[in-house]
């Protein structure tokens, strides 16, 4: 399963279908599409193919796709629950996944509404993170992991020889290696 559609389909489980919750400021919702962000849309008859094609166009393709998948991802999500410039803002002010959940948790329980949704926020983080940990771990017989590896490298000396010592096969390959300041990004192609 490629990024996007683990993605995706993870931030559907979390949003659920049609809601009409008074207390939501977003109004109807769904799929997670909202009547606040889509005023002109019919919320109530949206499918999820439809969802699934905004979710990509408006939100997916804003995140910044040079990111380790894992941040990808969760300001993928974060973008659809905040904001595409709130989750874009985050990227800039912090670099890996632990900040940026801090960030999160901590917009969440500075909101007036968090005692009425802030379980539920909570429980959304939680939800991707571990999808996020699945999607990592998943892999088959044949080294191929379905995903697109990360792992960085803070040792630039041992950078060369990194691929062919590896002792987990998932990890083999083709890979695209970026410097960014004083540590390396190993990504597979």
């Amino acid at each position: 399963m490629d990024l996007f559609t683990a993605a995706v389909t993870t931030l559907l489980e979390v949003e659920g279908g049609y809601v009409d919750n008074p207390s939501d400021p977003g109004g109807r919702t769904n799929w997670g599409i909202s009547q606040r962000a889509y005023p002109g849309l019919d919320i109530r008859s949206l499918t999820r193919e439809d969802a699934v094609s905004l979710y990509r166009r408006d939100y997916w393709a804003r995140v910044p796709a040079h990111l380790p998948d894992d941040v990808r991802w969760f300001l993928f999500d974060a973008a659809v629950n905040h904001g595409v410039s709130r989750a874009l803002t985050w990227s800039q002010q912090h670099r890996t996944l632990d900040e940026l959940v801090a960030a999160r948790l901590r917009f969440y329980a500075d909101l007036s509404t968090f005692g009425t949704f802030g379980k539920g926020w909570t429980r959304r983080v939680s939800h991707v993170l571990e999808a996020i940990t699945e999607w990592q771990a998943a892999g088959t017989d044949d080294g191929a992991t379905g995903r697109v590896g990360t792992l960085v490298l803070t040792n630039l000396s041992i950078a060369d020889r990194w691929a062919a010592l590896s002792p987990n096969p998932a990890l083999r390959g083709s890979f695209v290696w970026r410097l960014r300041g004083p540590r390396l990004d190993v990504r597979r192609e």
